[in-house]
This record gives C-alpha cells, structure tokens and sequence, in this order.
C-alpha cells in the first residue's frame, strides 16, 4: 500500500512514522506544496530515512501533488499551508 502525507511539519512528520513503524505501507510519500515548503518535506523524508534501520522497509521519499496519485491513504495533517500541494 501506497501512503502519503500532506503538510509535513512536526505533526505530519510523526503521522508519517506512525504506517511506516506498523509496517503496513510499502511506499510512503511526504508532500508539501512549492517552494521552500519543499524543503520541509525533504528534511522529513530524511529524518525517516535515518530510523529506517529501526522499523520495517518502506520506500519514503518526499514530492508535489504529482506523487499522491496511487495513494490508498493520503492524510493532510496541522494548519496546512494555503494553497495547492
């Protein structure tokens, strides 16, 4: 199952933890909208690349709202930043 989160600061860096540690996704996705937005995302695509050791394999990378498609769950979490993903 393919999973994405939306608005990746502190909370949906964590609701990203949460299907990658059960193990029940096999591709994550973490996405913000343009800009230094991205930034954001990349930074928590990282942060869940360095527990990967410590919880089962998912393939995590972070991107735009092209990379949602195939999604079984997308959740946008927090305040969200307006505008497009």
């Amino acid at each position: 199952m393919k999973a994405a989160v939306v608005a990746t600061g502190a909370v949906g860096s964590a609701t990203a933890e949460t299907p990658k540690v059960a193990g029940v996704t096999k591709a994550l996705c973490l996405a913000e909208r343009g800009g230094t937005c991205r930034e954001i995302a990349h930074g928590g695509t990282a942060d869940l690349r360095c527990a990967a050791p410590l919880s089962p394999t998912a393939g995590i990378r972070s991107g735009g709202s092209a990379d949602l498609a195939g999604a079984a769950l997308v959740r946008r979490v927090g305040q969200g930043r307006p505008g497009p993903v």
